[in-house]
């Protein structure tokens, strides 16, 4: 028990003493606005350096990147087909396709697929 405490005691000292140095190393400099600038070749900046991005091209990519996991889930299920061919695999596989397919179908009914807006 007391080995246990002794050991809280030294990580908790251990940890402050990281914490500490981190205050230490890390004071807070004076900002320069001529660092903080973008910077384009000597020249100054014509047009923001910060410019949005579209919102349909973001959801499409991140339905895409949903859709691309979802199929690599289903490619090893067609291997284990291969070596077992029970009830209970079939029922697992249907269930995963028709979750595919109404999420594709509701994604379709409610316009996400379309590029414009």
């Amino acid at each position: 028990m007391k080995f246990i405490f002794m050991y809280f005691i030294f990580i908790i000292l251990i940890s402050s003493i990281l914490l500490l140095l981190n205050k230490f190393i890390s004071i807070y400099k004076k900002k320069d606005y001529e660092k903080s600038s973008p910077f384009e070749c000597g020249f100054n900046p014509i047009t923001k350096a910060n410019l949005p991005f579209s919102l349909p091209f973001f959801l499409m990519t991140m339905m895409f990147l949903i859709f691309d996991v979802e199929i690599i889930l289903f490619l090893p299920i067609i291997f284990y087909l291969k070596s077992s061919s029970t009830m209970i695999s079939y029922l697992m596989i249907s269930i995963f396709l028709i979750l595919l397919i109404t999420t594709l179908i509701l994604e379709w009914m409610n316009n996400y697929l379309n590029w414009l807006f």
